[in-house]
């Protein structure tokens, strides 16, 4: 989406024009010149501009110093008022008297240079405009010399000129040099700057270099905001700027933020008819048509052509934008033909201000071919699309974002006209690309705009997916693409956030320490203003979110200076073959969306009113699951093409089983058959889920054959991607310090009423956030306090030092200062809530009652400030490095917000952010009695001195984890192992089935992790 990048000017030219001239005595015509071209006010600028050419004329001649001052005042108004015919006119004439009296060489001639150049740059003559910036620069070193203000000035003018022909290596060159000079004469933040910092980030925004840019708009905003205030014209450019930049990495309500703040200072001054106002509106035309908002995108790109047309001619380059703009609306309104005709006539104005290799001219032509392409025109589209890649990869380099979509477009093209082999080559291009960005982009995003970028590519990535499962049949090597690419996409987002978390705690730099704990405090503050429903705590919501997102920005930045070359390097899938030992097998779940007949529609712009039939995403869901055995060429992939019935009306027959207890023969067959077949003398399986898989336990289906249950037939081991089997994480042998929290007392006696039953009641209202309804009674878990006092005598008997927090010690205070406990068990209520009236985030919608959460429901804090509420989002911040594992022995821990690709958004995500390498949760609400007999029992086998597993097939307690340190080597001691944890889980869900067979009691719970 093209959109115009606007570099303010405006300050730093007055500079040279105001140092080149003469002095001269001012006069209120003067005066009032000034004052409007302070508040950019050009057709009164021009009005007084008049005024004074006469007065000037008739007192000191035609031929006088100060009259040719007045006719480059003149015509600099003109230029700025889109009369650039009498502009050039009277810059031309103001050129000769000066050359006549001064000579050559002289600061007023190279001030009309600057002016000549600045007009030609305005009606697009590039060339011409370089010619004069390059004698004004010769003239100002040789008489000014090389540190001089009006020397920066023209630095400043070639650099924007640059920028805008496309030529970003010397635009950068001549800004920097620009900013160098500055900060020489007036300091590192002098307001002369600002404008150098801004269009440095305008420059980077063009290059994708997005911290880069982001850093520098900050720059020059702070410098606006101390210099001129809030309001000022000036800063409304840098917030249009900054409006650009997060609306390319998808951050939208931050970019209409910033779009509508510039929108209110222009109009503000200069009413609704200016060429600023028309810049506004189409930028926010722009973003609503990112966001598929088509009725505001219309209206604001008419705005904007509207207030175009009053004040410019129909040659005037930036009608060029506005017609790109519309032809894009009309493109995703499905009006091909106008939006071709627009497309068209953006190209030809283009073509006469810019030269064939401008990246403006591909993005013409990249969308002129997206219209071919849905015509059904392939021949047209490819030659489109093959120039417009070209141009990009001159200007813009091959790292940039636009080559990455391009590739993607062939690809969808090639689909499109059946080349596959093309489509394939293509598609690894892109795939190659995307991991490229991914390293680049993601170190300078908040978490928040980690997911929004990855939200904007999804669409890519789901037609690449697709097209993997079409080419499968003829290439199978393709599933080894696909292994890769989800070893690199799935769950990135929750390791990006586990890995920068871990850096930064493992860190012996105090100053990030103490950045990381006001981070800490700043985002735990966050969450709580997120949760409340009283206005007025919400109204500071902003400022609280903004100052939290910029220190996690940069703690995410500096977390990369801990990170080592090799913690980079992409993991394949032959390394994971590599660890797999003869009878296991690695499975990668992918949920995928199909690619064919997405949409057919009627162009109604076309008097033909041709139909099309447009290829896109439809709603129809495939499953994928590939496989990775020893002895494989490549994975095995095995389709299941009922996707839609999976997830509905299979999954619901699923529940309604597990909730009634009754025979259920049907879910393995339908999620297990097919896979189950090509796992035939398998014994271990390392499954990564997707979608629909993680909302079920595997282990509870039964065999329809064999009548036995998957439990009884595989080992199957959940982890979040299967790449987890390589990674190196550091086990702490020598660490024995366990946390157990449970039996919490709900209610401190303050807020609930006693019904007769003694279960304490809650107002099934929405308070505080919280759908109380769906939280139901927090009645008291008598079984919880046998079940901790169990366990807890059994890590003392093995040697661990145990706290324990029961009762009203079961506070979220307390849980959350454990630090680093090698095992945290907590029993307790979970709970997460798909409905909420203000909640968007899902981790905080879900999470652990504590003691006092009735209380905290209705809106009361303890003493210590906390609610007795441990939200997913706060769990995401407690201190679990390298904590073996977290036992979450409570109803619904695993439940939560599925998102294709990254998992759950809950209890488990939380925790495996925090730093614990195994979770142990369940999926639905558990019988209290049999939970308590089910954790005693796996603590047994897993600390007692027969901890290894039932009948263990070949390898089951190799410690795949090992570290080196030295020339020593540290295993995973026999209490706390892959295998040894693992094989307990097993153990103990066995000895629970064989007393409770149906799986209700013994299926809820599932490991995942190591």
């Amino acid at each position: 989406m093209k959109i115009r990048i606007q570099l303010t000017l405006f300050c730093i030219f007055l500079l040279a024009i105001c140092v080149a001239q003469p002095k001269i005595k001012s006069d209120p015509l003067e005066d009032s010149i000034a004052f409007y071209q302070a508040k950019k006010q050009h057709s009164k600028v021009v009005l007084f501009a008049e005024a004074w050419c006469i007065k000037v004329k008739k007192r000191k001649g035609t031929k006088s110093e100060e009259f040719g001052t007045a006719l480059q005042t003149l015509g600099d108004g003109y230029r700025r008022n889109g009369q650039t015919k009498e502009a050039e006119r009277l810059l031309l004439q103001s050129l000769e008297i000066r050359k006549n009296i001064f000579g050559e060489n002289h600061p007023a001639v190279a001030s009309s240079y600057i002016s000549l150049g600045n007009l030609f740059v305005r009606i697009g003559n590039y060339p011409q405009a370089e010619v004069y910036y390059l004698k004004s620069l010769e003239i100002r070193r040789k008489v000014l010399g090389e540190n001089h203000l009006d020397v920066a000035a023209t630095h400043y003018s070639l650099g924007n000129l640059y920028t805008r022909q496309g030529n970003y290596t010397d635009a950068e060159s001549h800004y920097l040099k620009s900013l160098e000079i500055g900060r020489k004469a007036k300091g590192e933040d002098d307001i002369s700057l600002a404008d150098t910092y801004n269009a440095l980030g305008a420059l980077a925004n063009e290059q994708g270099n997005y911290a880069d840019a982001e850093r520098h708009f900050l720059k020059a905003i702070g410098i606006w905001k101390s210099g001129l205030g809030e309001d000022h014209l000036d800063i409304a450019n840098t917030y249009n700027n900054l409006g650009n930049l997060y609306e390319r990495i998808g951050n939208y309500p931050k970019a209409e933020f910033y779009f509508l703040k510039s929108l209110e200072i222009w109009k503000l001054n200069f009413g609704e008819n200016h060429p600023d106002v028309a810049d506004s509106y189409n930028n926010l035309g722009v973003m609503c048509l990112e966001t598929k908002n088509f009725k505001k995108s219309e209206l604001y790109f008419l705005k904007s052509v509207e207030i175009k047309q009053k004040l410019l001619s129909e040659s005037d380059p930036e009608m060029a934008v506005s017609y790109f703009n519309l032809g894009n609306f009309y493109y995703m309104t499905g009006n091909l033909q106008k939006a071709r005709i627009k497309y068209l006539e953006a190209l030809e104005k283009y073509k006469v201000i810019l030269r064939e290799d401008h990246p403006d001219v591909a993005d013409v032509y990249n969308n002129l071919a997206s219209v071919y392409l849905r015509m059904g025109l392939y021949l047209e589209a490819e030659q489109y699309f093959q120039k417009s890649l070209r141009i990009f990869k001159r200007t813009l380099g091959e790292d940039h974002t636009y080559i990455a979509t391009s590739y993607s477009r062939l690809g969808l093209l090639n689909i499109n006209m059946g080349n596959l082999d093309k489509a394939e080559s293509y598609y690894q291009l892109f795939q190659q690309k995307e991991q490229d960005l991914l390293t680049r982009y993601f170190p300078f995003l908040s978490e928040a705009e980690k997911e929004k970028y990855l939200e904007k590519e999804t669409p890519y990535l789901e037609v690449y997916k697709s097209f993997c499962v079409l080419r499968y049949a003829s290439n199978p090597s393709i599933a080894s693409d696909l292994y890769n690419q989800q070893l690199a996409r799935k769950a990135i987002l929750v390791n990006s956030s586990t890995k920068w978390r871990q850096r930064i705690k493992s860190s012996d730099d105090q100053e990030v320490n103490r950045l990381f704990e006001d981070w800490n405090h700043s985002q735990n503050q966050l969450n709580q203003l997120l949760q409340s429903s009283d206005s007025t705590e919400r109204a500071g919501i902003d400022s609280v979110q903004s100052k939290t997102e910029k220190m996690e920005k940069e703690l995410s930045l500096r977390s990369e200076n801990f990170a080592r070359f090799a913690e980079r390097k992409p993991v394949l899938w032959q390394e994971i073959q590599k660890k797999l030992n003869p009878g296991e097998a690695a499975v990668e779940m992918i949920r995928i969306q199909k690619f064919g007949v997405s949409n057919t529609f009627t162009d109604t712009t076309d008097p033909l009113k041709p139909r099309y039939s447009e290829m896109g995403l439809t709603d129809t869901i495939f499953y994928a699951a590939l496989i990775v055995k020893p002895g494989l060429e490549h994975p095995e992939m095995v389709l299941l093409e009922n996707g839609n019935d999976l997830e509905d009306r299979f999954y619901k027959q699923y529940k309604k089983a597990i909730r009634r207890r009754i025979p259920d023969i049907e879910s393995y067959l339908q999620f297990w058959g097919k896979i189950g077949a090509r796992l035939a003398g398998t014994r271990t399986v390392y499954l990564s889920p997707d979608g629909v898989y993680h909302k079920i336990n595997l282990n509870t289906f039964q065999n329809p054959k064999s009548q036995a249950y998957l439990l009884d037939e595989k080992d199957i081991r959940i982890v979040t991607v299967t790449k987890d089997l390589v990674s190196s994480q550091k086990t702490e042998a020598q660490n024995k310090q366990a946390c157990l929290v449970g039996f919490p007392k709900y209610d401190l006696g303050k807020l609930a009423v006693q019904q007769a039953d003694s279960t304490p009641k809650i107002n099934p209202s929405r308070v505080n956030g919280f759908n109380l309804k769906s939280i139901g009674n927090l009645g008291e878990l008598p079984a919880t306090k046998p079940e901790i006092e169990k366990i807890g005598k059994l890590l003392r008997g093995m040697g661990w030092d145990v706290t324990d927090f029961t009762g009203e010690l079961a506070l979220e205070e307390n849980v959350k200062e454990v630090f680093k406990p090698r095992l945290l068990h907590v029993a307790t209520h979970g709970f997460f809530q798909s409905d909420s009236t203000h909640i968007g985030n899902p981790l905080l919608r879900s999470g652990l009652m504590l003691t006092g959460a009735i209380g905290g429901l209705q809106g009361q804090k303890d003493k210590s400030g906390e609610d007795g509420i441990l939200t997913s989002a706060e769990a995401m911040n407690l201190n679990l490095d390298n904590t073996d594992l977290v036992v979450l022995s409570a109803c619904e821990t695993g439940l939560g917000e599925i998102k294709n690709g990254e998992g759950v958004y809950g209890l488990q995500r939380a925790f495996k952010v925090a730093g614990a390498k195994s979770i142990i949760m369940s999926l639905w609400k558990v019988d209290d009695v049999a939970t308590q007999e089910l954790m005693v029992s796996f603590y047994k086998h897993w600390l007692g001195p027969q901890s290894g597993p039932l009948n263990p097939p070949k390898g089951d307690l190799k410690p795949p984890h090992q570290k080196i340190s030295g020339s020593a080597t540290v295993k995973s001691p026999p209490s706390g192992g892959w295998g040894a944890k693992r094989s307990a889980f097993l153990k103990a869900q066995k000895e629970l089935k064989a007393k409770y067979p149906n799986p209700y009691y013994w299926g809820a719970f599932v490991m995942v992790g190591e």
